[in-house]
């Protein structure tokens, strides 16, 4: 990504890094903050076909954070700007479980 920042992989590569991160696959612990700005950087970069992906991902890392008003930001803008995404089902529910105060992952589909 240093290297070649504009290629046309660099959004991909950014959102398996992010899940990485997330599932601390390789790692002593998950790092939700690492995943966050991996997503986030897709979401800036408005790379086509990823970007509603790139919204819930971050809105999830952003729960695992405890910055719970950045994923509802992001969960509103991934159901404004792309209602018709195969995201938008999961988005819901992760704004549901928000609404009625659940605070992790787990218990937003856990329930």
């Amino acid at each position: 990504m240093e290297r070649y920042p504009t290629s046309i992989y660099v959004p991909a590569v950014r959102m398996n890094l992010g899940r990485l991160y997330m599932n601390g696959a390789g790692m002593a612990q998950p790092d939700a903050d690492r995943a966050a700005a991996q997503f986030l950087a897709v979401v800036k970069s408005k790379a086509a076909g990823v970007v509603d992906d790139a919204l819930l991902e971050f809105a999830k890392s952003s729960i695992e954070s405890g910055r719970f008003g950045e994923a509802k930001e992001a969960i509103a803008k991934l159901l404004a700007e792309f209602p018709d995404s195969e995201k938008a089902a999961e988005a819901a529910r992760v704004r549901e479980g928000l609404a009625r105060g659940w605070r992790t992952l787990r218990e937003i589909y856990g329930n």
